[in-house]
């Protein structure tokens, strides 16, 4: 329970000892995550290190190898897109899809891309931070602060390709970039949403002000009182994650004359005060790199930017979308939801339909018809959902291969009965039987961002 104060005529309660109350609750919560980082640390160093660990079962066969980073999350957090602890890749070779590790010297990868002899991937540089790297054939590429870690291309003349963050703190709102690098990491090429999409295109369109605390923040007092309340309220949300942290940030403190908030209701979004309008998750070259295909999941919106000009020059929407007015022709659901992982193949877009903004339906793969020159002309092809029938809120992805068939990843599992039970990882699914000809799932706690074949 935290300290309660009743204030009286008799009794006003200082500026020194709401400092001082700051500092202690500071200093509490601080020492409270260090031994639950210490203790979770060495448990999952000591129980949950290998990631063969994470597999229930497997069952099919097929000629394709699978590449998975599986991840184990923290036992005291209750969300499902949080840094990954513990986990590691793992590489199924058909036609027995006997697991072996890959090591990655330490790091905690996100997902593990390979191709020919080359290999990319997203790593923490430590379990319990969020400091993110990326490295190609065992070197690092690029640490940049606000790396996107969702995803990247690797050219084949060795240049690359990354998303960033791109915070505004003068609007509170979190834009997105794209730069392309050489060898040498000189810009190749530089684009800025800021320019192009509003905060009126997406679902989330601002973060909640702060009126708690409306005293003459000019003096320096305050400013202290409100950097420490930021401090301990990031030590909080890191340890209960984004979902519950949004339940008690409505706590007040009756420290003075009004109630003043005990955590900083702004820090959203990943531990930003910023509202994260656009949140890409899957980027892809088309037409001989001439365009750039990029999947939106906070605009419901998938899009492509020419890149000569700059333009946004085709987009496509789900049933909610406020980007654009394009809708995909005879989709059962109207459209697709939050989604991951967009990708073009032999003329038709595949994309892994999370389905966050319509209830009550399972997350599903889904095709439809692609035409750069007209967006509207796109038509519904064939779904495939969950088999299992749950929703999965969180990550996911989708493959084209070769005779029709596509690799699902299912990505996370939400609240509730089913974190402990099973979870389907991943199908290879064949479109012209509508049969699932491979599958494998994953012991409880255990999750995956995307899956690969090669």
């Amino acid at each position: 329970m935290f300290l309660q104060y009743k204030l009286t005529k008799r009794h006003i309660i200082s500026t020194k000892n709401i400092i001082l109350s700051t500092v202690i609750l500071y200093l509490i919560f601080t020492f409270i995550f260090s031994g639950f980082e210490y203790l979770t640390k060495k448990n999952f160093e000591s129980k949950n290190s290998d990631p063969t660990a994470s597999i229930f079962k497997i069952e099919g066969t097929q000629n394709e190898n699978i590449i998975i980073t599986p991840n184990k999350e923290f036992p005291f957090r209750q969300t499902t897109f949080t840094p990954a602890p513990a986990g590691g890749v793992l590489e199924l070779r058909a036609p027995n899809y006997v697991p072996e590790i890959i090591h990655t010297e330490g790091r905690v990868p996100i997902y593990y891309e390979k191709w020919n002899q080359n290999i990319s991937y997203f790593a923490f540089e430590s379990p319990l931070r969020r400091k993110v790297s990326f490295y190609y054939n065992g070197e690092l590429k690029n640490d940049e602060s606000f790396l996107d870690a969702h995803d990247a291309v690797v050219h084949t003349d060795g240049t690359f390709t990354f998303l960033y963050y791109e915070p505004d703190y003068r609007t509170g709102l979190l834009h997105m970039r794209i730069k392309r690098l050489d060898k040498n990491n000189r810009v190749l090429f530089d684009w800025s949403s800021q320019a192009h999409i509003s905060q009126h295109d997406s679902l989330y369109t601002s973060v909640s002000e702060d009126t708690s605390l409306k005293y003459d923040e000019s003096k320096s007092i305050y400013k202290i009182l409100l950097k420490v309340r930021e401090k301990y309220s990031r030590l909080i949300l890191d340890l209960i994650g984004p979902e519950n942290y949004r339940q008690v940030i409505t706590y007040k403190l009756p420290l003075a004359n009004q109630p003043i908030n005990l955590f900083d209701n702004q820090i959203h979004m990943g531990g930003s005060k910023i509202a994260d309008i656009i949140h890409a998750n899957s980027i892809e070259y088309l037409n001989n790199d001439q365009n750039i295909l990029i999947s939106a999941r906070h605009l419901d919106s998938i899009f492509i930017i020419d890149v000569t000009s700059g333009k946004i020059v085709w987009a496509l929407g789900g049933k909610k979308s406020r980007f654009t007015t394009n809708r995909v022709i005879g989709d059962p659901r109207g459209g697709f939801s939050h989604q991951h992982d967009a990708r073009i193949y032999k003329n038709k877009l595949y994309i892994y339909d999370n389905g966050n903004m319509e209830p009550n339906v399972p997350s599903r793969a889904v095709v439809y018809t692609f035409d750069l020159k007209d967006a509207g002309r796109s038509r519904f092809l064939y779904e495939y959902l969950e088999p299992e029938g749950r929703r999965r809120l969180t990550m996911g992805s989708i493959q084209p291969l070769n005779n029709n068939r596509i690799l699902i990843g299912w990505g996370g599992v939400p609240l509730g009965p089913d974190r402990d039970e099973p979870t389907l990882a991943a199908s290879i699914v064949n479109m012209k039987t509508e049969k699932s000809e491979w599958q494998m799932w994953l012991n409880p706690g255990w999750t995956s961002y995307r899956v690969r074949a090669y």
